[in-house]
């Protein structure tokens, strides 16, 4: 079974803007993430169709990527 990502995608950017999600201000929102790793991230899970989201197997490599190259440790 494939986990949908979109929430989390809601969720990282609602914690990365400290704004609540809007769903009709939700490219504004996105938009504000200044990382840019993070905010690629975002965008993949919130794409329109689910088929072309990633897996939450990707979201976590991704994250894990990215912790890694800027010395964060395992996460």
């Amino acid at each position: 079974m494939q986990l949908d990502v979109y929430s989390y995608g809601v969720l990282l950017c609602e914690m990365f803007i400290r704004e609540f999600p809007l769903p009709h201000e939700r490219e504004r929102q996105v938009s504000l993430v200044t990382d840019d790793d993070i905010a690629s991230v975002i965008k993949d899970c919130l794409r329109d169709k689910p088929a072309e989201r990633l897996e939450m197997s990707g979201v976590i490599e991704v994250l894990r990527r990215i912790a890694s190259e800027r010395g964060l440790g395992e996460i």
